[in-house]
């Protein structure tokens, strides 16, 4: 019933906001106050952009083990480094409009060795004992979405454009923990994963401030998406005896979302058919990334809950038309 409460509003919003950019579209003569806006000259033809990142992993939470020091509970969280992600876009445009489609991704990894009075915090524990001394553990994460729509652009006076978009978006998140556990003469292999599998409607709006050859922009995008969740995760015993511990989950009724913010500033040739631009970025994807398998019955120090991911980072780019 959530699944299908979720979808019904999204497609609505969807609807709503391509009938309000058509309806727009009938009125646009009084958006012009005398003449186009900065980036709107009326022509048609493909565009292609592409852009790269050095982006960051935030609120992950991913704890591999907690520290029990009497009263006080502290996580083992390693930190997360920059990784690489990168957005590849194109279309056609005519007359202030656009076709567009898009590719991003970003993957990341990070890796948490420690030693110490732990409890291990990825699978049941085996025999109902989780503690342990030692761990090695590797976590990967990998997001990505594809986006196939349409956008409107509307010249606001001659030096602002106020761009709206409508699209179609699939998305994927994965996120993998797998290592090895010990206790004394005893080792377990860790293999954890949360997987999360949707689509939806993506809704955005960007507007950009031109000068003579360098502009400003800031967009903000939404998406409400349906689709699934599988996660599991388990232990097995390799050494100091035999064991073998697992936890799975699978539901393909929900729903999340991704709500999107960047902005950036540039360059641009005296044709406009080069754009050249640095800029900030961040998303957050809600549901979509939570933590299914995070906590047990028989876990000594349960963790607080984690339902969203967020990426974000320093980017640079170019969009080539003609």
């Amino acid at each position: 019933m959530t699944g299908s409460t979720g979808r019904i509003r999204g497609f609505a919003l969807a609807a709503l906001v391509a009938a309000v950019l058509v309806s727009t579209a009938e009125v646009e003569a009084q958006y012009r106050y005398g003449g186009r806006g900065y980036d709107d000259d009326g022509g048609q033809g493909i565009f292609v952009e592409l852009e790269g990142s050095l982006a960051n992993v935030r609120n992950a939470d991913n704890v591999v083990a907690t520290i029990d020091s009497g009263n006080v509970v502290s996580s083992v969280v390693p930190p997360w480094d920059d990784d690489v992600a990168g957005r590849l876009g194109g279309g056609y445009r005519w007359g202030g409009n656009k076709l567009f489609a898009r590719v991003w991704g970003f993957a990341a990894e990070q890796d948490a060795v420690a030693t110490g009075a732990l409890n291990f915090a990825v699978g049941p524990p085996v025999g109902g004992d989780d503690s342990g001394t030692a761990l090695q553990v590797t976590t990967e994460i990998t997001m990505n979405t594809i986006d196939v729509g349409w956008a409107r652009t509307h010249g606001l006076g001659e030096s602002f454009d106020l761009e709206w978009s409508a699209a179609f978006r699939y998305a994927t998140f994965e996120e993998t923990q797998e290592g090895l556990y010990a206790d004394g003469a005893e080792v377990f292999r860790v293999a954890k994963s949360n997987e999360g599998e949707m689509i939806g409607p993506h809704v955005g709006v960007r507007g950009t401030y031109g000068l003579e050859r360098l502009f400003f922009s800031g967009g903000l995008g939404f998406s409400f998406l349906d689709g699934e969740l599988t996660a599991s995760s388990g232990l097995t015993q390799i050494a100091g005896g035999t064991g073998a511990s697992f936890s799975g989950f699978l539901d393909d009724g929900r729903s999340g979302s991704i709500r999107e913010l960047d902005v950036t500033g540039g360059w641009r040739n005296p044709g406009n058919s080069l754009q050249v631009y640095v800029g900030w970025e961040q998303a957050e994807w809600m549901d979509i990334a939570a933590d299914m398998v995070r906590n047990f019955s028989t876990t000594t120090s349960p963790l607080r809950d984690r339902d969203s991911v967020t990426v974000s980072g320093f980017k640079i780019g170019f969009r080539y038309r003609r």
